[in-house]
């Protein structure tokens, strides 16, 4: 099986949203302020296995300060979503390494996200540290701030 990413448009994010992170909202709901962004990028996985070429994981990935310490070159990581057949196959683990890719090239020096209190081992397991105690978002549940800072490019 061979898995690899591209970037994709805002739309083709929106089903994966939908289904894996926010099942509670409509379809319509999915689009993101921070899609029209200028600088934003949307990251797609797909398997050589799969039926069509409907992305089996997605992130989305802009220029926004780190609450708290923000500082020039960081870029929040959001709307991350794994198809749930192909959860715990590595898919996740690859778009966020290709996140931090796609960063490091446009100078970028830290990706920051408000990750869910069921994926903080594997933000952490890819290098991420915790920030803060554990906070609330309002009908998505509890979260913690986490963040990895990026060696630049040539180091």
């Amino acid at each position: 099986m061979k898995i690899h990413t591209l970037l994709i448009e805002s739309r083709q994010t929106h089903a994966l949203r939908h289904i894996v992170l926010r099942p509670h909202q409509a379809l319509d709901q999915m689009h993101y302020e921070c899609d029209d962004h200028p600088q934003c990028l949307h990251l797609g996985a797909f398997s050589d296995q799969s039926d069509d070429a409907k992305p089996i994981g997605i992130l989305t990935l802009y220029p926004r300060n780190k609450p708290g310490d923000g500082r020039e070159g960081d870029w929040q990581l959001r709307g991350m979503a794994v198809d749930k057949q192909w959860q715990g196959r590595g898919v996740g683990s690859l778009l966020v390494r290709q996140s931090l890719v796609e960063v490091r090239n446009r100078q970028g020096s830290r990706i920051w996200c408000n990750a869910r209190d069921t994926a903080r081992g594997f933000y952490t397991r890819l290098g991420f540290a915790f920030h803060g105690d554990q906070f609330e978002i309002v009908d998505i549940g509890p979260h913690y701030l986490m963040s990895i800072s990026l060696t630049p490019v040539g180091s």
